[in-house]
């Protein structure tokens, strides 16, 4: 079966919960079969025969939430940068956007040691394939966020040009949706 073969039940946040908990998450099925929720215990998770290993993926997690915030604030100064017109702000995050780079290489090159030493099965494999996903789409936000920036700089001697209250209402619903993801 292919990966395009399959859904997800659930949302990815919950494929990032501490693997320390006993909570349920929500599984992946195959497409076409009973879309009923369907849910697994984790108590097996954190329970690996190697400690290292839980040590591993919590480490990645962590850098995972850390690229999140990096992106975040990035978002955050570019929508300021281009409604002040403070070409400073734009800098930074055009500097910002080499720190997200770098970071999704770190997290790649992990996922895909992790996956060569370790040949995960099951919901490790789901989660190091989701992470390597959402990195990636974690890095085309920074590059939105980055040519904002390099807008803002060019608009920053006319700032007549475009009605930037427009903009701050959508970064407004960004934050709100982003708050409400944090949530689940």
């Amino acid at each position: 079966m292919s990966m395009s073969g399959l859904i997800e039940i659930g949302t990815t946040s919950e494929l990032f919960t501490d693997p320390v908990k006993k909570t349920k998450l929500k599984i992946i099925l195959p497409a076409g079969s009973d879309n009923q929720e369907q849910t697994m215990n984790n108590s097996k998770i954190g329970q690996h025969i190697s400690e290292q290993f839980n040590k591993e993926l919590e480490a990645l997690h962590t850098k995972v939430l850390a690229m999140g915030d990096l992106v975040e604030r990035q978002i955050e100064l570019a929508i300021q940068s281009y409604t002040s017109g403070n070409e400073d702000l734009a800098e930074r995050v055009i500097k910002q956007d080499n720190d997200v780079d770098e970071l999704e290489m770190t997290i790649d090159l992990e996922c895909m040691r992790l996956l060569a030493r370790r040949q995960p099965a099951a919901f490790d494999l789901r989660l190091l394939i989701t992470v390597i996903k959402v990195i990636h789409e974690l890095e085309k936000v920074g590059d939105k966020a980055e040519r904002v920036a390099k807008m803002a700089i060019r608009l920053a001697k006319d700032p007549n040009q475009f009605p930037y209250y427009e903009l701050e209402h959508m970064a407004e619903l960004v934050k709100r949706r982003s708050t409400l993801y944090r949530a689940v």
